[in-house]
């Protein structure tokens, strides 16, 4: 059998099915047995194939398409009673990607632009016998658009009313990242403004809008009912950490080894799976990345192939406030979180609400939540960085970016520093770095010189496991370098922040980093190192008064 080329990039289902297709059709038996009279939002990361499986429901669904031939061989077609389904209904179908604006302003006119553009495929509702001379009429003035602003705000309930009078069914609602411009909005600092508008054009389309047969919507982030969805109480959810629709988002590990037999890749499937997996399902079931997948076995590479498929901006904000609460260097170190998961969630939680932040990294791809330990009764997962490629995007893109790249390269000359126990060029580097990255406000605590410190290590030491926070000992360090080889080098780092008010003197701060290595030796924090079979150990003190910082170093017998 020849192999057909693989769909990378392609959203419409049509061009899809022509190609190499990894039959997802039973979403359409999913939706139909549950869906019926429901609004269904589907809450997934960018790239995970929402808009593709949107564009199989409209083929599917769409009363002015012939598609019987783009299915027949397809899994769905051995459910029975499914012929009778196929083009049954009209289809509005919505996409609100590419809406990235500015103002207000301008991305409200995008999004009437296309409403516009939406009723312009319509044009038998213009002459319709169904539609009265009113209805015509407000038809018409969208249609030219003429419409005034409380025809918009109601131009998808209205149009699905004149569509079912039209065809005599009910009509089929898709919208295509319906939270786009809501969080660009957000990022643009117009969100209020914006969001009187989507409340009722989303309202009301979706709360008793007997017209319709369901509604699907698709994003990023469940938006929560008190900022987008209040009184909707037929709202069907499947988001990450769902049963619900869970399958067909992401590849199983089945289909990407079929994937791999079918087009000769050969490839250690475990080195495939270190990168591109480990997104786990409630089921219990893995996926792996699909738009990483499909890259990969194009290039036959294994690199980054996710990580500029989109902004960043709102992720990099939320890492930036120190509100949210959100150690991502344990993540980097391999570690695991447990909290809640909330699905539902207001931009103002992201960067104020350290598990509204956890569960935002999860829904936006970042994280993995493990269904195998969760707590079901109380909602509570188990976050951890699910992959090789995203442990690189944390490295370079959330902890690097988070730092200006004229503080980075400034650090970049820490790592030697610190190997060759440079003390005064640690000190100088040091003193830049917080100097140019940090305001006096984030140096309020000393835990936040303990993050700063620690962010900047585990991107420069990507060899070393870098920890803060460690039981070691009989007490507890601060920050411990633990070599991931064998017979190298083991460090660790106290740090010591003054609360005095008026400036130390420079002996004063060499005595307070003294007391650090002390503290370190009393407390035999190097034990940990000493079970590694570190090559050496060194001790380091890090004292510090607001940006005034000073260095001592010791080897460790």
């Amino acid at each position: 059998m020849k192999i057909r080329d693989l769909p990378i990039g392609i959203e419409n289902y049509k061009e899809a099915s022509a190609k190499y297709y990894v039959d997802k059709t039973l979403l359409l038996r999913d939706i139909l047995e549950r869906g019926e009279g429901k609004a269904i939002l589907l809450t997934r990361p960018r790239r995970f194939g929402k808009s593709l499986a949107l564009s199989m429901v409209d083929y599917f669904f769409n009363v002015k398409e012939q598609s019987r031939s783009l299915f027949e061989d397809r899994l769905i077609w051995s459910i029975p009673g499914i012929e009778s389904k196929i083009n049954s209904h009209p289809v509005i179908h919505l996409n609100m990607k590419g809406l990235e604006q500015s103002r207000s302003v301008s991305i409200l006119d995008a999004v009437k632009d296309r409403i516009f553009l939406l009723y312009r495929e319509y044009p038998e509702l213009l002459d319709s016998a169904s539609l009265d001379a009113v209805e015509k009429e407000e038809f018409e003035a969208i249609y030219s658009k003429r419409a005034d602003p409380v025809l918009l705000v109601s131009s998808l309930q209205r149009l699905s009313r004149f569509l079912f009078k039209h065809y005599g069914e009910k009509t089929v609602l898709l919208i295509d990242e319906y939270d786009g411009p809501i969080q660009s909005a957000f990022e643009s600092g117009c969100y209020e403004e914006v969001m009187e508008f989507f409340k009722p054009f989303y309202g009301g389309a979706l709360k008793g809008n007997d017209n319709l047969y369901f509604a699907l919507l698709s994003g990023v982030l469940q938006i929560s009912k008190e900022s987008l969805f209040s009184g909707l109480n037929n709202l069907l959810v499947s988001s990450v950490a769902s049963r619900f629709l869970g399958d067909y988002f992401g590849f199983t590990e089945t289909e990407v080894s079929q994937m791999l037999k079918d087009f000769e890749v050969n490839v250690d499937p475990a080195v495939v799976r270190e990168y591109y997996g480990g997104y786990l399902l409630s089921s219990g079931k893995e996926v792996y990345n699909p738009w990483s997948i499909l890259n990969f076995v194009e290039e036959r590479k294994i690199k980054s192939f996710w990580a500029n498929t989109g902004s960043n901006e709102l992720l990099l904000s939320v890492i930036r406030m120190e509100k949210s609460r959100i150690s991502l260097l344990d993540f980097l170190n391999n570690a695991t979180k447990k909290a809640p998961f909330n699905p539902a969630i207001s931009y103002k939680d992201i960067r104020e609400n350290a598990a509204s932040s956890l569960s935002f990294l999860a829904q936006t791809g970042y994280l993995s939540l493990s269904a195998d330990s969760s707590d079901y009764l109380n909602d509570v997962y188990e976050y951890r960085i699910p992959n090789r490629e995203i442990y690189e995007v944390f490295k370079t893109e959330v902890i690097g970016r988070s730092v200006d790249p004229e503080s980075m390269d400034v650090a970049s000359r820490l790592k030697e520093s610190i190997l060759a126990q440079q003390e005064e060029e640690i000190q100088s580097i040091l003193q830049q770095y917080l100097l140019s990255a940090l305001s006096t406000y984030d140096l309020s605590d000393e835990r936040n010189y303990h993050n700063a410190i620690t962010g900047l290590l585990a991107v420069l030491f990507d060899h070393y496991v870098v920890k803060n926070e460690v039981d070691s000992g009989t007490g507890r360090c601060d920050i411990l370098m633990i070599p991931k080889e064998p017979k190298q080098i083991g460090i660790v780092i106290e740090v010591k922040r003054s609360r005095a008010k008026d400036p130390l003197s420079k002996a004063r701060l060499n005595r307070l980093a003294a007391q650090a290595i002390a503290q370190a030796k009393r407390k035999d924090y190097p034990e940990i190192l000493r079970q590694a079979g570190c090559a050496a150990i060194y001790l380091y003190g890090f004292a510090f008064q607001n940006k005034a910082s000073s260095i001592a170093s010791e080897k460790f017998a």
